[in-house]
């Protein structure tokens, strides 16, 4: 499977309940790769991925409360938003920038010509891509079609087929593909990602559910892939291995904040969020 889906799958995490889900561990990035982990079960999602330096990077899913949580170990916090409260930071992140542009209109006239010149073509440039981002647009979904190599490998244990991956003409990527059935899973184990494209893509440009919807892409795959690939001058370079892929019990605390850490406001979203 291409990369692009998977490293956006791989970059999200999940959330709560005690009750028996899907985990898988797995090595993101070429040579050695970062060691990474996910968990899910059917509302739940979470995500571990070493950030290199040996820390954990954790982000977590709710689907019944549309609530995403990220977790700072080495400072022991944690900061969360909700649909609702994302619906607004963007609203008012457009409205800030429909300010400033009505702003800088108004200095337009005490501008020398030439940094008028400037000016008028960067404020041109914002406002068409401001009407864009206000414009409905009809959300484009990607038709995946997968070409046997002849070629098979292993992962996890498990025997798998190297496809490439396409939407439209060019390959994106390659993969090695497990039947879901041969892992004891389905597509509807990984429905827990609709819920997060709604949460990242409220305005429904149809980018974040092109590369998160991971349920969407295994319904048209050939299985699990247990390996991702690029292609790097004419040659093959892995970007993804599964370890471990299996059915366990999750318990209900790796879905939640840990216990005793601090909850601050969401990095970007200003004091949304934090401790009042």
């Amino acid at each position: 499977m291409s990369p692009r889906p998977l490293a956006a799958l791989c970059l999200l995490a999940l959330a709560p309940a005690a009750r028996a889900g899907v985990v898988m561990e797995m090595r993101i990035g070429k040579e050695q790769g970062r060691p990474s982990r996910m968990l899910l079960d059917a509302t739940h999602l979470r995500m571990e991925t070493g950030a290199g330096d040996g820390k954990v990077q954790v982000t977590i899913f709710d689907a019944t409360t549309r609530t995403l949580t990220q977790v700072n170990e080495a400072e022991r916090t944690y900061s969360q938003v909700n649909a609702e409260e994302l619906r607004k930071a963007m609203g008012a992140a457009r409205a800030k920038a429909r300010a400033a542009i009505a702003q800088a209109r108004a200095q337009l006239d005490r501008m020398p010509p030439e940094q008028r010149k400037q000016v008028e073509a960067a404020l041109a440039q914002a406002e068409a891509q401001a009407a864009e981002e206000k414009a409905p647009r009809a959300v484009r979904v990607p038709q995946w079609r997968f070409e046997r190599t002849g070629k098979a490998g292993t992962a996890a244990g498990h025997a798998c087929e190297w496809y490439r991956q396409f939407d439209g003409p060019e390959a994106e990527g390659e993969g090695c593909f497990t039947p879901l059935a041969r892992l004891g899973l389905q597509v509807e184990d990984f429905a827990v990602f609709q819920g997060l494209v709604d949460l990242l893509d409220p305005g429904g440009s149809g980018q974040a559910g092109r590369e998160t919807d991971f349920a969407r892409i295994l319904a048209q795959a050939p299985g699990f892939p247990v390996i991702a690939a690029s292609t790097e001058d004419g040659k093959r370079v892995e970007t993804m291995r599964v370890e471990k892929l299996a059915r366990e019990a999750i318990p209900a605390s790796a879905f939640a904040p840990p216990a005793g850490y601090r909850k601050v406001a969401m990095p970007g979203l200003g004091a949304l969020g934090a401790d009042e």
